[in-house]
């Protein structure tokens, strides 16, 4: 009995320990989180006495997204990439702009948000051409790619060219991106608890 009791103890050790090393839920979560941010700021839902503290926030949030995405390079998964453009675009860049956008000004600095803008742009662009690929990943979680693929590529229209209207729109395209990144981290740390809800779902294509 002892030594039976001995081996079932070790093998759910050796469980905890692999589903703890799949850093989805943890991306997930940061994925989504940036979005809200990106929604409330961008959408017009807070007041720009907030834009400072969400700006500290996006890049704290940016260092444990970059981790998840590094360890997800090395494991191999094909996301990495996808998660680490959305690290420095999100993270980064958006963080520093949104913390260039209040600092610069009040020091008597010159600050154009154009720059942070152009790089949006491009990474829009660049998840939407990669999209095509994503067909097999389930639905939800394309159309929240594809949500945050449009709302950079909005930023980066309304922080270049304009209209003003398009920063808005691409605020509430980050919240379609957020509900889709939280309910990813859900289902994935409800999976690596070994409880199957809710489901992830099936894609466009197998």
């Amino acid at each position: 009995m002892e030594k039976n009791s001995e081996n079932i103890y070790k093998v759910e050790v050796t469980k905890q320990a692999t589903t703890c090393s799949d850093p989805g839920g943890a991306i997930g979560f940061i994925f989504g989180t940036y979005a809200v941010m990106c929604w409330l700021s961008m959408g017009g839902i807070l007041s720009p006495d907030a834009t400072l503290t969400i700006g500290i926030f996006q890049f704290l949030y940016a260092i444990g997204f970059l981790a998840s995405s590094v360890l997800n390079t090395q494991k191999g998964n094909p996301f990495g990439a996808v998660n680490l453009v959305f690290t420095v675009a999100f993270g980064f860049v958006g963080g520093a702009n949104q913390i260039c956008a209040v600092l610069l000004p009040a020091k008597g600095l010159p600050y154009d948000g154009a720059v942070g803008a152009i790089f949006f742009l491009i990474s829009g662009i660049y998840l939407l051409f990669i999209l095509p690929g994503m067909l097999s990943i389930p639905k939800y979680l394309f159309i929240a790619y594809l949500a945050g693929a449009v709302g950079l590529i909005l930023a980066g229209i309304g922080g270049t060219v304009g209209p003003a209207w398009t920063n808005v729109a691409s605020g509430w395209a980050f919240l379609i991106t957020a509900i889709g990144g939280l309910y990813n981290s859900i289902s994935s740390t409800n999976a690596g608890l070994g409880l199957n809800w809710p489901p992830d779902g099936t894609g466009f294509k197998k």
